[in-house]
């Protein structure tokens, strides 16, 4: 048969209609790579966005990862070309987690992503001319 990555970008545009359908704003895309992170000292989340008000304040790293890429990148690639506000989060793993599973990763990403969603909120009332609370502290990262 066919390679499957070769499908990517139509699967990606199934899964755009779906977000626009539901006009979900921001896309938010998580993800993980193993890494020589030890499980004992807090796991890194590295953060790229479309929109930098959307992450402003979560105290994650600035993503400046250029290799390779799966099925995530290609979705934040298209979502951004359908003209959506996109967040990605990348938490790194330490390499010996067996079967790649680490809780403290999972923990990491929804710690972050659960801000972004309230920062999106208050972004979209200051967009629509809307007053807001101020978010006077932001957790950290590390967990």
């Amino acid at each position: 048969g066919e390679e499957p990555n070769f499908a990517w970008p139509a699967f990606c545009q199934q899964l755009i209609e779906h977000v626009q359908h539901a006009d979900a704003s921001p896309v938010v895309v998580l993800g993980s790579m193993n890494s020589d992170e030890p499980h004992t000292r807090p796991l890194p989340v590295a953060v790229d966005a479309t929109n930098p008000d959307l992450v402003w304040g979560l105290g994650a790293e600035e993503s400046d990862y250029t290799g390779p890429t799966g099925i995530t990148g290609v979705f934040a690639h298209e979502a951004i070309a359908a003209g959506q506000q996109v967040v990605s989060m990348w938490v790194t793993t330490p390499f010996y987690a067996p079967d790649g599973e680490c809780p403290t990763a999972t923990l990491a990403l929804a710690s972050i992503a659960s801000w972004t969603v309230l920062l999106a909120k208050g972004w979209e009332l200051r967009r629509h001319g809307r007053t807001q609370r101020s978010f006077t502290k932001i957790p950290s990262a590390s967990v």
